[in-house]
């Protein structure tokens, strides 16, 4: 059984307000939280943290870590850095160090680093998709010396989707970067393939339109065809133009046809 009794969320963004909902239900584990958001009472993190029971909005990070056997990390990608050294200091000995950020291998490593000079143990995370739906459960690979020993807690805490990568950090990460390359490349392709069909697309519609005789419902599945194929986004500007193309296509070609 895991010895966690309190955990540290540093950032209550969304996934720091995911976590703490996902955590929050279990017995015997306090939450502690702090963002450095916590200053504005009107802010997100603010408003979450005031709503949600069972969780102590610290006043500063060192004060949310200390004591903490779990702190997780969950900031912006620019502040990772620095959210670890503000807790270092505070950090219990062996305390676990989750750095969930989507940052480069190198900054992972100056974190751990910081994390193990502190007397912490360091587990690098990259989470291999987005948040929601799985929520806690998301798919995550585990990089670090701590690693595989961190599996059998973070099994028991809810983090179901992840599994020890490797026992070096950074390699997680850089997996996850390439992953991404990969995926938002094809996306693009998809996007930019689409938007050339849909174009096709109302092309022959006008040649159509202008050639045979139509109806308005013909000219209507061509307009909603190319709308889900893509111009519904960048193009959006030119329907009206596309529109009167098409009626005024529709009229030469009708006119055209009854003069002859």
């Amino acid at each position: 059984m895991s010895d966690i009794q309190t955990i540290c969320l540093l950032g209550f963004g969304e996934v720091g307000q995911i976590l703490a909902a996902d955590l929050g239900g279990r017995d015997n584990v306090a939450l502690k939280t702090f963002d450095i958001l916590f200053d504005e009472p009107d802010s997100v993190p603010s408003i979450a943290a005031a709503r949600m029971s069972g969780i102590d909005a610290c006043t500063s990070p060192a004060a949310a870590a200390k004591d903490s056997d779990l702190v997780i990390s969950a900031v912006t990608a620019a502040r990772d850095l620095e959210a670890a050294c503000s807790v270092a200091e505070a950090l219990a000995d062996d305390a676990w160090f989750v750095d969930l950020n989507s940052v480069s291998p190198a900054t992972k490593a100056r974190v751990g680093d910081v994390v193990e000079r502190a007397g912490g143990r360091y587990v690098e995370a990259a989470v291999m998709s987005p948040i929601i739906p799985a929520r806690i459960a998301s798919p995550m690979l585990l990089g670090g010396p701590h690693a595989r020993a961190f599996i059998e807690v973070a099994t028991e805490l809810g983090f179901t989707g992840a599994r020890a990568y490797s026992d070096s950090v950074g390699l997680a990460s850089a997996t996850k970067m390439c992953r991404s390359v990969v995926v938002k490349g094809v996306e693009s392709l998809l996007t930019e393939s689409l938007v050339g069909n849909g174009l096709l697309l109302l092309l022959a519609g006008l040649c159509l339109v202008r050639d045979r005789p139509t109806t308005p419902r013909v000219a209507a599945l061509l307009l909603a065809t190319g709308l889900w194929l893509g111009l519904k986004d960048s193009l959006l500007p030119l329907w009206p133009v596309i529109v009167v193309a098409l009626v005024w296509a529709g009229r030469e070609g009708t006119g055209g046809r009854a003069g002859a």
